[in-house]
């Protein structure tokens, strides 16, 4: 089984995948993930102050943008269904091999 992408492949998708993200003192960054870091954070430390309080801290409201590595998943696949690829290419990039599964992460904008 061979993982990865060609050189051919990775130059026609390079600009699609690299589209939301910038360069900035040799790091790369995200908006959007991170505005999905704070997220996680502050929840965390919302949690923490209430476990502080004593007994079981009620539970928070789960938010749109709960930070997770499927969230990585489902916003590429977002994206490349907004670069109006089909769903065969988008199944190609992602390795799914069922079309079934696909429109449970393509959420076309």
């Amino acid at each position: 089984m061979r993982f990865g992408t060609t050189p051919k492949r990775w130059a026609a998708l390079k600009a699609i995948v690299l589209a939301d993200w910038t360069l900035s003192e040799g790091n790369w960054r995200n908006d959007q993930v991170a505005r999905e870091h704070r997220f996680v954070s502050e929840k965390v430390e919302r949690k923490r102050a209430a476990g502080k309080l004593g007994g079981r801290p009620e539970p928070l409201e789960l938010q749109p943008l709960d930070f997770s590595f499927r969230s990585w998943r489902h916003g590429g696949m977002t994206e490349l269904g907004d670069a109006e690829l089909t769903d065969a290419q988008i199944r190609a990039i992602s390795r799914h091999k069922n079309a079934r599964t696909l429109p449970r992460y393509v959420k076309r904008t």
